[in-house]
């Protein structure tokens, strides 16, 4: 993952106004649980996601249930899953 720039969005064709944190790539345990490349996270299990550091955080805290609130080519999507 990686915080949005001018340069990620180039190289993910992300909408010029994207903000915030994006998925740069999905493998394991991410690609089982739904995420694709060019996700942008919203929300983790409530909290929303302004940094890496945010969702290096809330991953750190644990729990075994998940719901992630992204942007995957405009449209706002729910991925729920357990660890």
């Amino acid at each position: 993952m990686a915080r949005i720039n001018p340069a990620v969005i180039a190289r993910l064709g992300l909408p010029l106004a994207a903000e915030g944190v994006v998925v740069t790539a999905a493998e394991a345990l991410a690609a089982r649980a739904g995420f694709q490349p060019g996700d942008i996270l919203m929300r983790l299990n409530g909290e929303t996601v302004a940094s890496p550091a945010d969702v290096a955080r809330m991953a750190a805290g644990g729990g075994r249930r998940w719901q992630v609130d992204l942007v995957r080519a405009g449209r706002l999507i729910r991925l729920r899953f357990r660890i």
